[in-house]
Formats: C-alpha cells, structure tokens, sequence
C-alpha cells in the first residue's frame, strides 16, 4: 500500500500527502492497538496470579490455624510435622506465582502509563495493586509464621523426648528405705534428677518464648 501511495504521491501531491496521514493514523492506531493487547494480557496474568496465589494462601492460612493447639501424643506429632511439610512445598510453589504477579504488575504499570500520557491518576491500577499487595504481604506473614512454628515445633519435640526419659526416671524411682544408709544413698539420684530439672529450666522458657512468638506473628 506504502508503494502504491509513493506512486500516487509522484503523480499527485495532494493526494499522496493525505495517504500519508492516512498511513500515519493507521500505524499509530495500530501500535495502541498492540499496546492494548499487550495491557490486557498483562491483566489477564495478574488476575490468574492473584487467584492461584490467594487459593494457596487461604489453604496456608487454614493449615497454620489448625496448628494453634500443638498436640502432646507422637502421632499428632507427626500429622502436624506432615502438614507442615506440604504447607512448605505449597510455599515455594506460591513464590513462583507471586514473582510472576510482579513481573505482570511491573509490566501493566509501565503499559497504562504509556497509553495514557498525561493522566496522573489510574484508581483502577491503583486498586490492582492494592489487591496484589495484600496477596503478597499475606504469603509474607504465612512465611514467617512458618519459620516460627517449624522453630517451636523442633523445640518442643526436642523437649517432649527429655519429658518422657524424665518422667520414666522419677516413676522408676524406688521407695524410700527404712534405714539411714540406704535411705542416703536414694537421696543422690534424686538429686541429679533435680539438678537436671533446674538445667531444663531455660530450654523450657526457650521453647516457650519461641511459641509466643508464633502467636504474636501469627
């Protein structure tokens, strides 16, 4: 078309210029066009980023709030290690989405300024981001709260084996003796026993301060 008009232009000026703008106009329309596509799909991405990664955080958030009464007995032990687990793998799978909703957010910012020059304000790009922040400052906090809980966790399973040699020491204990001799010679282990309650005191409130902050950040 360009060459025919080239051709029009040499033969008729008048003519060839107004096709020139013709041409122009077309080109311009086309490339908002591509703009527009571009902008859309870049939406597009950010819509399925924001659901994918909202369902894995609500089901993150569930797992965590099923885990704020920390079972005693071994087998809920190992349920609770199991889910945590899968809420890891979950994570790591939730930050895939979550770098490809920046890329996406990142890119339709840079598109909505381009094809609107000259508008200051953009409350629906506003309200875009807002929804991506939120998804990302909630997969941050699960993290976090991860973290902790996995931390107490190890404590606590950790404790829980010494609680359960201890309480088998104290309930292995003999009864007290009749005579002096060997009622002194029961006294040392029970005093080792106590010395070694005294030297549990501060994994104790080690693990304590670890849940606290578990609840605090959860």
């Amino acid at each position: 078309m360009q060459k025919y008009c080239q051709t029009l232009g040499a033969q008729n000026p008048v003519l060839g210029s107004k096709l020139k703008q013709v041409i122009d106009k077309w080109e311009k329309l086309w490339e908002n066009s591509k703009l527009y596509v571009d902008r859309l799909q870049s939406c597009k991405g950010i819509i399925h980023c924001t659901t994918e990664a909202g369902r894995i955080v609500d089901k993150c958030e569930r797992v965590l709030i099923s885990q704020d009464n920390m079972a005693s007995d071994a087998d809920s032990l190992k349920h609770s290690q199991a889910e945590l687990q899968e809420l890891e793998y979950k994570l790591q799978q939730n930050q895939a989405i979550i770098e490809d909703l920046n890329k996406h957010t990142v890119s339709v910012t840079q598109l909505v300024a381009q094809s609107r020059p000259g508008v200051q304000s953009h409350p629906d790009l506003e309200k875009l981001q807002k929804d991506v922040n939120d998804i990302t400052s909630r997969s941050q906090s699960i993290e976090s709260a991860q973290d902790l809980l996995l931390t107490y966790q190890s404590c606590v399973n950790k404790e829980q084996k010494w609680v359960e040699q201890t309480e088998v020491k104290v309930t292995t204990q003999p009864p007290l003796a009749d005579d002096a001799a060997t009622l002194r010679r029961q006294i040392e282990p029970v005093k080792k026993l106590y010395q070694s309650l005294e030297s549990k005191k501060y994994d104790i409130e080690a693990v304590n301060k670890h849940g606290a902050n578990y609840i605090r950040e959860s």
